[in-house]
């Protein structure tokens, strides 16, 4: 199966087993649509916030299934631009924007 057939498949799977494969493919393009497929299982979700590519990491956010434990961890995730998602987003929960409002970096801090 070539990249471009592995992403389509990262996206649109329903199979929990299909994504946890894909999810640990060599391919962060390939991982990446992983965390963009509505279906994958939290606990996959929770893998990847150790993903050592940082857009991996990033497009956790923009789940609407990403759990608050999962976000909680990307709170401290060492990718600045990680972090700044989450503060920006307005469907971020209050726990996790009060958690970022002591960043350490002041892009975090202050998302307005």
């Amino acid at each position: 199966m070539t990249t471009s057939e592995r992403h389509v498949l990262a996206a649109n799977t329903k199979s929990p087993s299909i994504l946890t494969k894909l999810s640990r493919d060599n391919n962060f393009h390939v991982r990446a649509a992983v965390t963009w497929n509505s279906n994958i299982p939290p606990n996959i979700l929770k893998i990847l916030t150790k993903d050592e590519n940082n857009s991996v990491r990033y497009r956790i956010t923009f789940n609407d299934k990403t759990p608050i434990s999962v976000l909680k961890i990307l709170t401290k995730d060492y990718s600045v631009s990680t972090r700044i998602r989450m503060a920006r987003n307005q469907e971020s929960p209050l726990s996790i924007l009060k958690i970022l409002s002591k960043d350490t970096n002041s892009e975090v801090r202050y998302w307005k």
